[in-house]
């Protein structure tokens, strides 16, 4: 590996999503840790979620038309050659649309320095054959709930709803410029990152069926499909092993430091800790050897007390002042939460320099040609690459922000907020949650009636959380 190719491992890159919640545990009270800051639940009803899928739909088209349409204006606005060519050509033409879509301000993180003329290229090389033009992102893994710090539970929720219908509204106003079929294909990041996240597969597997379940609700089926990113074809898996050993013996404690605290909010820590159990299907964690105190405090203790102490550990890792605290709570008389911080510090350190050096490797492919029906678009701004656009899967003002890092909180105004658990704990937000399942036919978000997750959070108390529910999408 190159002097310049290692300087690309983290230099001028976002490689992970930041929730903000390493930050705001340097200073959280005590208090927020035992989840009574929460409103109590309000209740809705599986039968009302067709009639709030037709209010999304709809929102979604016309998101897509309004798209359309300022892309139509804008183009009409610039001056010949000004940033796209060959407008004397239709399909020319229709690709500068295409790209103009990904100029808007409230679609791209880098529309202010997009490479336009590159991206409407790649369109129009795209739409040469009569087959299909594929975007291509790689997005998501399951919510991490950090013991409870991070999301209310590791299912898909309104924020991952959110982000899709957003993704949505990108692929159809491309498909009306282009008048052509357009789909999205979303290269999911359960296994891609499982050497350093310890991602759960089963859960994996969940978490992309519950996501194509409400993309299939929200745009019909055909518009997005999600698979796995280590199966797609692009991939060339021996030059990638040996690109993954190169970065590993590259990444200094500088780069894993500068990592460190997301990536230990993002480890599978239920999943490293079922080690403990010995019916991990993980050969990488059946070889795990966790502490001696540590196994002897789970098999005293409840499975569900596991996210007390991974929540403890995490928050003693981030801020040392907090170990007295969770000492007193848990009655720890042996020392058990000191070996977990120190278990845990040790393990994620070396996953953040997995995870570093997978990024990398998979970096390096990314940067290669795609087949010509392919175009790339990416959940992070990449400086090197001006002709990808960065997507804001959770509006602008979700920023940097990514669906499995964060729930929604609905403020009484309607205003679309997205946060992690201890920031909503910090606003007494209440909880909406469906009720249990009874009916035969099958209703969006299921699943979460089933394992009691909430689907998102509101402010204050309401009388009419479905009206704010179905005008999420509106701003």
């Amino acid at each position: 590996m190159s002097e310049a190719e290692t300087d690309t491992l983290v230099r001028g890159q976002t490689i992970l999503s930041e929730s903000r919640l390493a930050t705001l545990l340097q200073k959280a009270e005590t208090h927020l840790f035992d989840g009574s800051e929460l409103g109590s639940p309000i209740e809705i009803s599986l039968s009302d979620m067709p009639a709030l899928v037709r209010h999304w739909s709809e929102a979604i088209a016309r998101k897509a038309t309004t798209l359309r349409k300022h892309a139509m204006g804008t183009l009409e606005a610039l001056p010949t050659g000004c940033l796209y060519e060959h407008f004397d050509q239709t399909m020319w033409k229709r690709a500068a649309l295409a790209s103009e879509i990904f100029r808007h301000p409230e679609v791209s993180k880098n529309s202010g320095w997009l490479h336009t003329r590159a991206l409407q290229e790649k369109f129009v090389k795209a739409s040469v054959d009569d087959g299909r033009i594929e975007l291509l992102i790689a997005w998501g893994q399951p919510k991490r709930n950090a013991g409870g710090l991070k999301t209310a539970g590791s299912l898909a929720d309104l924020a991952e709803l959110y982000a899709i219908a957003r993704l949505g509204m990108i692929v159809m106003a491309i498909r009306s410029v282009l008048e052509r079929d357009v789909d999205l294909t979303v290269l999911s990041g359960g296994r891609r990152f499982a050497q350093a996240l310890y991602t759960d597969p089963v859960l994996a597997a969940k978490y992309d069926a519950q996501r194509q379940e409400i993309a299939n609700l929200l745009c019909g089926r055909g518009v997005m499909t999600f698979c796995d990113y280590v199966s797609a074809d692009f991939r060339d898996t021996a030059r990638w092993t040996e690109r993954y050993g190169e970065a590993l013996e590259k990444i200094t404690a500088e780069m894993i430091a500068s990592e460190f605290g997301t990536v230990l909010l993002n480890v599978d820590w239920a999943n490293v800790f079922s080690a403990a159990d010995g019916n991990t299907e993980s050969s990488a964690l059946r070889s795990m050897h966790l502490p001696a105190k540590l196994c002897r405090w789970l098999d005293q203790h409840p499975a569900d007390m596991r996210r007390t102490l991974i929540q403890a550990a995490i928050t003693c890792i981030l801020n040392p002042r907090y170990q007295a605290y969770w000492q007193e709570r848990l009655g720890d008389g042996e020392d058990v939460i000191q070996n977990t911080v120190d278990f845990m510090r040790a393990f994620a350190w070396e996953c953040t320099r997995k995870y570093i050096a997978l990024h990398h490797a998979d970096g390096v492919e990314a940067a290669e040609p795609l087949h010509g029906h392919r175009i790339r678009l990416t959940v992070h701004e990449k400086r090197n690459r001006p002709d990808v656009p960065a997507i804001f899967t959770l509006g602008r003002s979700g920023g940097n922000l990514l669906s499995q890092h964060v729930a929604v909180r609905i403020q009484s105004g309607g205003g679309v907020r997205f946060e992690t658990l201890m920031e909503i704990r910090e606003r007494g937000a209440h909880p909406v949650v469906l009720g249990a399942p009874g009916s035969a036919h099958r209703a969006l978000f299921e699943w979460l009636a089933s394992a009691g997750q909430p689907l998102c959070f509101i402010d204050g108390e309401t009388t009419a959380p479905l009206e704010l529910l179905g005008r999420i999408l509106d701003d």
